[in-house]
């Protein structure tokens, strides 16, 4: 339920069920609510109390590989570069097969200026997903400051694929979820009382969605158009 309530942008609401189910834990301790307490604190913008909460979940479980990946996150926005690598580094030894680990250690190294390691995590991002934008984006930018324009180019066109595609599919869906408003509204409508309901809710997520495809769209565009006009 806390969870549920984080997804809907309720932070404080969620931290009372975690508080609330914290008291039925042994000795007072649990791992996943310390972590997703953690989560509720970075959504209110407390950095530091997410922090704590996740070295509170580490003190508990040390091989916690999520709550590493969360903790380094913190660390490297912070700048504390060496202490996001250890923690991004524990997080693969625990669990190798997270592309989101591998796409953040990359990014450290990239703000460290170490481009060579960078690339490095960030390839291995994309093969264990190929359709991780960011990654490929990021995989593109350390190549061009590289000076590999040429690889450059062709993961800035993989990425700006996806984004044009993914713009496509959620502009078909704002239209289905302008059709259903409007269908919604009308009298004798073939909708179900549910579906009636639903629909307000689905056209702000809609609408939403769009926009964040969108903006992944001109930001993919933008890096294809960079890397060609210097070639």
């Amino acid at each position: 339920e806390g969870n549920a309530l984080i997804s809907a942008g309720k932070p404080d609401a969620a931290l009372a069920k975690y508080n609330e189910a914290l008291k039925f834990a042994e000795n007072g301790e649990d791992p996943e609510v310390f972590f997703n307490r953690g989560i509720a604190y970075k959504v209110k913008g407390e950095i530091e109390k997410a922090a704590a909460e996740y070295e509170r979940a580490l003190e508990v479980t040390p091989k916690y590989a999520e709550a590493l990946n969360n903790l380094g996150n913190i660390r490297k926005d912070q700048k504390q570069y060496d202490e996001a690598i250890r923690c991004l580094e524990l997080s693969i030894e625990v669990f190798p097969d997270n592309p989101n680990t591998y796409n953040n250690l990359g990014t450290v190294f990239a703000m460290k200026g170490n481009f060579n390691k960078a690339a490095l995590y960030f390839t291995k991002a994309v093969r264990l997903q190929p359709s991780y934008i960011d990654a490929r984006q990021n995989l593109g930018l350390a190549y061009q400051q590289q000076g590999r324009l040429d690889v450059a180019e062709k993961e800035f066109g993989e990425a700006l694929q996806m984004t044009m595609g993914m713009k496509l599919r959620e502009e078909k869906r704002l239209e289905a979820a302008r059709v259903m408003v409007d269908q919604a509204k009308k009298p004798g409508s073939p909708l179900t009382f549910e579906q009636r309901n639903n629909a307000g809710g689905e056209l702000d997520a809609a609408e939403q969605a769009s926009r964040m495809a969108n903006a992944k769209y001109q930001r993919s565009l933008k890096l294809f158009q960079s890397v060609r006009a210097r070639r």
